[in-house]
């Protein structure tokens, strides 16, 4: 056993850095003792990020386990991780914080971190690292190697293990805990590429079923894992157990390799199709629990016909991360804990598809949603609530100021026969406007909970805001501090934060305040902010415990109570699936949430013009753009722009939002302001009676398949479960799909059958 005691003065400790250098210092303090020891205290005023770290790295090999603690007391806003930088043998950095375990203010507290040495690690050296405002004081670090793991692997282990069925073959190397997946039929292979988070130390098969135990590299935590074929279809399943703390997220499985001419293709928001051999385009990390990350549990690379589909089964505390990886970006899952711990079995499943590319994928999974009861149909939620007829094919509109009743008749003059009238009103202008055949809805939101006191302080006040539950109702985090929300503009010019109330906490608040609403207003929908946008949150309050699995019950408790407790159309914002089954429509799945302007979601009203380049290349940019979700959940919902990324937010690029709308048979949004109608009412007549015929046509019906008909992408085409085929040309050039058969610029081609076209 090797012990390395680092002394308690800023010589012992190595090298002090910052990012502002000049925000750091650090020095022994008498005066604040740990166990009767001096301890070294270190001031950073800075915003960034700063380092202490010791001046001797330890030399290391695959399969040690080393062990660092140090006793530590915290005063201000950031934070501080205990870790290692990891160096392979030419000294490069593999990892800037390995097996990094985080603290916030406190008082003393022993924070200790334990790793196993991957392969290609040659060195570690512990530090301490921090981000933001703080003042830390150190005491009594020690770093230990306890064992070697490689020493305990079962010598009787063969290299590989594998496993077949009639459609693949799995091979499991029990040095890097590494898959490869070969299809009998094409025999394509797919690989995965070992990242040295896990070492295996026993395997073995039996029957269709490959066991084994691995030890996590980040947490030295140990670990089983499962491998099983299906008997009737060309999938592994896989589930990974254990029991111990799971701080840091856990990388593992290994990603599959990727090679020059694939796409990774994956369901940010309606779906988009990364070339992974395309440099410089952004990486992605994004959770699986909520509309912000990933809006269904699954990814997949594909070649062009062949395509290999990663779903994943247990997604409440789950992350996907999408990045270079050498010259090409791979896909990554990885594991989050559940409140600090590894908690409940992680399940995912493999499939591989020879023919059919991302869009065998996402019928796969299409079936995978019917058999989680997902799949409610619009047509079983027009049985439930009638008024879903009147959504299906309108138009989304939000009109500022002037009076509703009279904005809704000049819409109706104008030429709607249908819409969605979003903007609330009177409860005189509600009943006029539902005379007119139109689908009312208003806004509401039960995130926000501002704590009264700052009422004095803001230029506005939210009526929608459940500040009466301040402060028992919040979300708190794991260190006590409170979960930071919206925030909200000061007459001085700063900005305060709302709090998060608790998703245990909003369902009964919604149920007082929506039949007071429909008492006076009779809407026939409510569209419920942030509820799938926001990520499944855990609370550490005792008065209201709750795992991102609870919140996510209770997110959908609330939607729940829309259409089945007050018979009202549900929307909701973002998207994701976990809300199908209550949610007939969402604002801002058609808007790719990276790639919106600028603070779109409070500058709502303002147009932007010339367009991004951001806008222009993956809003309405057909290259990267795939519609996942309608390929799974067309039928199901109707899918919206996001209400600061409308229709008419970018007029140089209406045309193109329009094309996407025909494409995906979804119906369009319109946002403005009263008195600005005179100025939007053609081009908005236009945009209306292009797009408005198809979302209506096509809203009821599964879209079938999608296909891109030129190398460029800018001709594609989808089929509906109708016969409706829709073609529609992004591009500068006609495209002739056959005799008499020409898509113009920027145009498009509706084929219900031979003698009906468009």
């Amino acid at each position: 056993m090797l012990a390395i005691g680092w002394q308690a003065a800023p010589e012992g400790w190595g090298s002090v850095w910052s990012r502002e250098p000049s925000a750091i210092s650090a020095e022994v303090d008498r005066s604040v003792a740990h166990a009767g020891r001096p301890s070294v205290r270190v001031v950073h005023t800075g915003r960034q990020d700063w380092s202490l770290a010791q001046p001797t790295e330890l030399a290391v090999r695959t399969g040690d386990l080393v062990e660092a603690s140090v006793w530590l007391r915290m005063e201000g806003d950031g934070e501080v991780q205990l870790g290692f930088v990891s160096r392979g043998p030419d000294g490069t950095v593999r990892d800037w914080i390995f097996g990094g375990r985080t603290a916030r203010a406190g008082d003393w507290r022993r924070l200790a971190t334990r790793v196993v040495v991957p392969e290609g690690v040659a060195s570690l050296l512990p530090r301490v690292t921090g981000n933001g405002p703080c003042r830390v004081w150190l005491e009594g670090f020690r770093c230990l190697k306890t064992g070697n793991l490689q020493e305990m692997r079962d010598p009787s282990m063969p290299q590989r293990l594998s496993l077949q069925n009639r459609w693949l073959r799995l091979e499991f190397d029990t040095k890097t805990g590494a898959f490869e997946l070969a299809s009998r039929g094409s025999r394509r292979r797919w690989s995965q590429k070992p990242g040295g988070s896990v070492l295996v130390r026993t395997a073995r098969v039996g029957g269709s079923r490959l066991t084994a135990e691995l030890w996590s590299a980040t947490d030295a935590q140990k670990l089983s894992l499962t491998a099983e074929l299906d008997a009737e279809r060309p999938e592994v399943r896989l589930t990974l157990s254990g029991d111990g703390d799971l701080e840091a997220p856990l990388a593992y499985p290994h990603p599959w390799a990727t090679r020059a001419g694939m796409e990774l293709v994956f369901p940010m928001n309606e779906g988009v199709a990364f070339p992974v051999d395309e440099a410089g385009l952004p990486e992605q990390w994004l959770h699986l629990y909520g509309g912000h990350g990933l809006c269904m549990p699954f990814f997949c690379q594909t070649d062009g016909p062949a395509s290999l589909l990663t779903v994943v089964d247990t997604p409440d505390d789950a992350l996907a991360r999408f990045v270079y990886d050498g010259p090409t970006m791979v896909g990554r899952l990885l594991w989050e804990g559940q409140k600090g711990r590894f908690g409940y079995p992680r399940r995912w499943r493999y499939a591989l598809f020879d023919e059919g590319g991302y869009v065998a994928a996402a019928k796969r999974y299409r079936e995978i949603a019917k058999g989680k009861g997902l799949l409610v149909t619009l047509r079983d939620k027009r049985k439930r609530v009638p008024a879903v007829d009147l959504l299906v094919g309108s138009p989304n509109v939000w009109v500022f100021g002037g009076n509703a009743a009279e904005m809704a008749l000049r819409l109706k003059e104008a030429g709607f026969e249908r819409m969605l009238w979003s903007a609330g009103g009177s409860a005189a202008d509600v009943r006029a406007i539902n005379r007119m055949g139109f689908l009312t809805g208003e806004y509401d939101i039960y995130q926000d909970c501002m704590d009264p006191s700052q009422y004095p302080k803001l230029q506005w006040i939210h009526p929608q805001w459940t500040s009466e539950l301040w402060p028992d109702g919040i979300v708190l985090r794991r260190d006590g501090s409170w979960e930071r929300g919206w925030e909200v503009e000061t007459k001085e010019g700063g900005m305060i934060a709302c709090g998060v109330l608790c998703d245990l906490l909003a369902p009964q608040v919604a149920r007082r305040r929506i039949a007071q609403v429909l008492k006076e207003k009779p809407f026939g929908a409510r569209f419920i902010d942030t509820t799938t946008a926001s990520p499944w949150r855990e609370c550490y309050s005792p008065k209201h415990p709750m795992t991102r699995t609870d919140s996510r019950k209770a997110k959908m408790e609330l939607l729940r109570l829309l259409p089945e407790e007050f018979g009202l159309v549900a929307g909701s914002e973002t998207g994701h699936e976990a809300a199908v089954p209550w949610v007939s429509y969402f604002e801002g799945m058609l808007s790719l949430g990276p790639f919106r302007v600028p603070d779109a979601g409070r500058r709502m009203e303002e147009t932007v013009d010339p367009a991004p380049e951001v806008i222009r290349k993956f809003q309405v940019g057909p290259r990267y753009r795939v519609p996942l979700w309608e390929l799974v959940f067309h039928d199901c919902l109707c899918a919206h722009w996001y209400w600061g990324d409308y229709q008419n937010k970018v007029p140089s690029v209406w045309r193109k939002r329009d094309l996407f709308n025909i494409l995906y048979g979804t119906a369009p949004m319109y946002l403005f302001r009263a008195e600005d109608w005179p100025n939007w009412k053609e081009r908005i007549m236009e945009s209306y009676r292009a797009v408005v015929p198809v979302a209506r046509g096509v809203g009821y019906e599964e879209m079938t398949d999608h296909r891109r008909l030129t190398q460029d992408q800018t001709v594609q085409q989808t089929r509906f479960a109708n016969g409706w085929v829709v073609t529609v040309n992004f591009g500068s050039q006609p495209f002739r799909l056959g005799p008499g058969r020409v898509v113009q610029p920027e145009g498009f081609l509706v084929e219900r059958s031979k003698d009906q076209r468009r």
